[in-house]
């Protein structure tokens, strides 16, 4: 789980819940990660919302995980890079994008990040991508 905030073009800055959760193959691979961000912009008036509808402020996103290995293959020398391979249109809408034909880049959603935030979420998401733990 990781609580952020994201500023949006207007300069708004909306804070935003997010959850994921490894997908393993039939090896036991990681193969990628699902996961859903909510915005909490305002706690009463969400609850309210989630009240009337459980999945408005939700928004989900799948993304596919990518290894380079240096060294000896141990994770300590393992470059992980990952895509955004799904953006549900709630996920567009918290983000502030339009929906296109595909998911917005690692390096999109970043930018939408608050300042605060930014420079952990990748250390976030890969050490969710090694461990193949929810982030």
């Amino acid at each position: 789980m990781q609580d952020y905030r994201i500023v949006i073009d207007c300069g708004t800055v909306k804070h935003i819940h997010g959850i994921g959760h490894p997908v393993l193959d039939e090896t036991g691979i990681l193969s990628n990660n699902v996961g859903t961000t909510r915005c909490e912009q305002n706690a009463n008036v969400a609850e309210e919302a989630l009240q009337r509808s459980e999945g408005y402020f939700s928004g989900s996103a799948e993304i596919d995980p990518h290894r380079q290995l240096g060294g000896a293959g141990s994770l300590q020398k393992e470059n992980v890079y990952w895509s955004n391979v799904y953006w549900s249109k709630e996920m567009y809408r918290i983000f502030g994008l339009d929906p296109g034909p595909t998911p917005p880049s690692t390096q999109e959603v970043a930018r939408r990040l608050h300042p605060e935030y930014a420079p952990d979420h990748p250390r976030v998401v890969v050490r969710a991508i090694r461990g193949g733990t929810d982030f």
